[in-house]
């Protein structure tokens, strides 16, 4: 009975991407099934393992929800999904390869000790791009499907000695091809703009190093740092004196390479909660999310905007959802929101940051709404917030700092935008953008 389950949720997810002409193949251990014993695993009934590309993860996704599928589990590079709620835990593991020229890259899960053993910790196998394409056929239940090319092979390569069955087998602790080397967080570049406060910039590298030793940053300071950093995988740029945030941002991700960038601020401080892993999550939910961001430790900010002629108003993401007008998302067990603007403690896709640059005329404070706004009024790029992830702000204030912070360029977002006064519900002044000036109400 469980064999047969297992053969009809194969076909009936095989007939519908083979009728959406989506390339997918036998993976792991229904792979190895279907090679040493013509048939699923006598122990392994619970999943079905697909390898597919990842140029068709949305495709996939998409696809996936308009037919009634449902997903016990999303990751940025594997979905769990199952059809009917009876026949759990029995569902398919579908995992979305990268390829270069040389190696094929497979990524997968295990349970994250720093997230209470949830299964989100992401690692990879690696194995030589000839291995599996071109693809090759094999009589499998009585259909044909799609195997890799020199099957033998890779499940040398994945299993050791593949023609004996094991018990008790877990594919993270015993892969051979496992990529002892490769983190989640290679896929990130950390990008900081310094002005004068070094101290600030001292303190936050520490606090980055007791939660991600390996995570790359990129420093942008403005004027000569005069010192070396004792840490390789702390880039220092040195930028012109009093150059603003937006040119250095623009300036920093110039340097990115990753397929993300963590934009942080120096005076930021990482703390427990300050949990990358869950910010990354949240950009598998939809394929437009290009900023995830967090908190700063006690205080939200997330606002929506409204436009009223020539007043640009707001109103908190918070105050909606106590009223009951909003809820939270959710992605497997995580809360986020979605809002117009966010606190510059995000992870972005570099490609929409090359995209949208920062204004470089906006030297400090208005900086921040001048590049939420366009991307509100200019692009379908979502932004969304992760409650829970949060980063703690000690500044560090002297009286030259003080005398650069206390700057307004808003005059700006009114000769750029046509806004002439911006306000935020709830308080008691606004921002009178024309005269770059707080009034009180």
């Amino acid at each position: 009975m469980k064999r047969e389950r297992q053969k009809n949720l194969l076909f009936e997810l095989a007939d519908l991407l083979e009728k959406n002409h989506i390339v997918f193949w036998l993976e792991f251990g229904t792979l190895l099934g279907a090679v040493r014993d013509k048939n699923f695993i006598d122990n392994d009934w619970k999943d079905i393992d697909l390898g597919l590309d990842y140029k068709d993860y949305w495709k996939v996704k998409n696809l996936l929800e308009k037919n009634g599928w449902k997903f016990k589990h999303i990751w940025l590079r594997e979905l769990a999904v199952y059809k009917r709620e009876e026949e759990l835990p029995l569902h398919i593991d579908l995992f979305f390869v990268e390829k270069d020229r040389k190696n094929m890259y497979r990524y997968l899960y295990r349970p994250d000790p720093k997230r209470n053993g949830e299964w989100v910790k992401e690692w990879r196998c690696v194995s030589p791009l000839e291995y599996h394409f071109p693809l090759k056929k094999i009589n499998f239940l009585g259909r044909k499907f799609n195997i890799p090319n020199q099957r033998e092979k890779y499940l040398e390569l994945h299993y050791g000695n593949w023609k004996e069955p094991r018990e008790g087998y877990t594919t993270y602790e015993n892969s051979p091809d496992r990529d002892n080397d490769y983190d989640i967080i290679n896929r990130i570049t950390a990008i900081v703009p310094v002005f004068l406060r070094k101290q600030c910039l001292f303190n936050l590298i520490t606090s980055i190093r007791k939660f991600y030793p390996k995570l790359k940053i990129i420093v942008g300071y403005q004027g000569d740092f005069g010192e070396k950093i004792k840490d390789d995988l702390v880039e220092i740029i040195s930028l012109p004196f009093d150059c603003g945030l937006s040119y250095s941002r623009n300036e920093l991700v110039k340097k990115v390479d990753t397929e993300y960038t963590l934009l942080l601020d120096d005076d930021f401080v990482f703390i427990e909660e300050t949990i990358l892993e869950k910010l990354l999550d949240v950009f598998a939910y939809e394929k437009d999310i290009g900023i995830v961001g967090g908190r700063l430790k006690d205080k939200s900010y997330e606002k929506f905007f409204i436009f009223a002629g020539e007043i640009l108003s707001s109103i908190y993401f918070e105050e909606l959802r106590e009223k009951g007008f909003l809820e939270y998302r959710k992605i497997n067990n995580l809360n986020f929101g979605f809002a117009d603007i966010i606190y510059n403690f995000f992870i972005a896709k570099t490609k929409v940051l090359k995209k949208y640059k920062w204004d470089n005329r906006h030297l400090i404070w208005s900086e921040h709404l001048d590049f939420f706004l366009n991307l509100k009024l200019n692009s379908k790029v979502k932004v969304a917030f992760v409650p829970e992830v949060i980063v703690e702000h000690k500044p560090l204030l002297d009286s030259k700092f003080k005398k650069f912070r206390n700057r307004m360029f808003y005059d700006l977002i009114y000769k750029k935008f046509g806004y002439k006064i911006g306000h935020t519900i709830g308080e008691n002044a606004v921002l009178n953008y024309e005269k770059n000036r707080r009034e009180k109400l």
